[in-house]
């Protein structure tokens, strides 16, 4: 088992650590969560067609943006082939999720956005 490590602070992700085991990539939990922890931090809410408002999430969204970036995460972590179908799978399933506990969440801009650039760079770690 190799270890390399990189930065994991919030400002800059490019060099984040993962373990390799064969040719499976796996990512630590603390750097899931910080991760998911960027994520969480914005929320654009749907007011009418075609005009959102982009705000710092509150406590309660805060948490469940989180839960949902974080499970996204974990599932993708554990899943031992990375391409662009487990990605888009798991990325469907995050935001249909917090669509349904945020109904007023423009859960694209919020959620989507952010975790899909994620786990594109995941995949190019390879």
């Amino acid at each position: 088992m190799e270890e390399k490590t990189g930065r994991t602070d919030v400002q800059d992700f490019s060099e984040i650590s993962w373990l390799n085991y064969g040719r499976i990539f796996m990512k630590t939990e603390m750097e899931m969560k910080v991760l998911a922890l960027k994520i969480s931090k914005g929320y654009v809410e749907k007011l009418v067609i075609d005009r959102d408002e982009k705000r710092p999430a509150e406590e309660c969204e805060h948490k469940t943006i989180y839960a949902a970036a974080f499970g996204a995460l974990q599932a993708y972590n554990g899943i031992s082939v990375k391409n662009q179908h487990t990605r888009q799978a798991i990325l469907d399933a995050a935001e249909n999720i917090l669509s349904n506990m945020l109904p007023r969440c423009n859960t694209y801009e919020t959620l989507y956005i952010p975790l899909n650039e994620i786990l594109k760079k995941w995949e190019k770690t390879k």
